[in-house]
């Protein structure tokens, strides 16, 4: 278990790093065609709807800013329109909460690879993005709550949940604040399992963040480094 645990932890940090990596390298020149910003907003707000059996189940929201990073990698075609890919990790989930006594959450982290569009205006200040993701399941943890009694388990790559998480997303950005939602299109849980046979839960994420392009980088640099003779 702890070295699964340092297997996430490295996997997040390599993220990191590569993602302050970009931000901290020399600004570009304005003719650059290739960008790179930070991804996935840090926060994630999930909702979920979930039956079994044909029976809503009920759920409560679920909150999650615990390795939720990324790097997206832009093509500029004009400085209104750039698409785009890159590499995300998320910690996605649902919580079933059938009475005040019992509470169950279920997450996985997917590591997963969004192409889409930006759309510019406002001088690059104000940007819309839509698309589709693919996200690869590699982690799958589990909790139950009963009266006072509190179990968990996780597994990698476990067949109780779909091994892929396809999405699409819409978002957008103003300045360095950016909203973006995420609507997955398939059964979080694994109907060939037959754990889940009769189990159909689908979910919807919001995210929001601090997002930073190298133009916006750029513009901070200089002012930063602004001559002592000029001031």
């Amino acid at each position: 278990m702890n070295m699964n645990k340092k297997l996430l932890t490295l996997a997040f940090c390599l993220l990191s790093l590569t993602q302050v990596k970009a931000q901290t390298e020399s600004p570009a020149p304005k003719n650059k065609r290739f960008q790179i910003e930070s991804g996935i907003e840090g926060s994630l707000l999930q909702f979920a709807q979930v039956s079994s059996f044909n029976i809503k189940a009920k759920t409560v929201p679920r909150f999650s800013y615990y390795f939720n990073t990324g790097l997206d990698f832009n093509y500029k075609v004009s400085e209104s329109f750039s698409p785009f890919t890159g590499i995300h990790l998320r910690n996605i989930g649902l919580i079933l909460k059938p009475n005040d006594s019992m509470r169950f959450k279920h997450r996985v982290y997917t590591l997963g690879v969004p192409v889409g569009i930006k759309a510019y205006a406002l001088k690059r200040k104000l940007m819309l993005k839509a698309g589709a993701d693919m996200g690869l399941a590699i982690n799958y943890k589990w909790k139950s709550f009963i009266n006072d009694t509190k179990t968990k388990n996780h597994e990698f790559f476990s067949d109780r949940v779909a091994r892929f998480f396809p999405s699409v997303f819409l978002g957008a950005r103003f300045q360095a604040i950016s909203i973006t939602g995420n609507y997955y299109l398939n059964n979080f849980f694994n109907s060939a399992n037959l754990a889940y046979a009769n189990t159909d839960a689908r979910i919807f994420t919001l995210g929001i963040g601090l997002n930073f392009d190298s133009d916006k980088f750029k513009v901070n640099t200089k002012k930063k480094s602004k001559p002592m003779s000029d001031m």
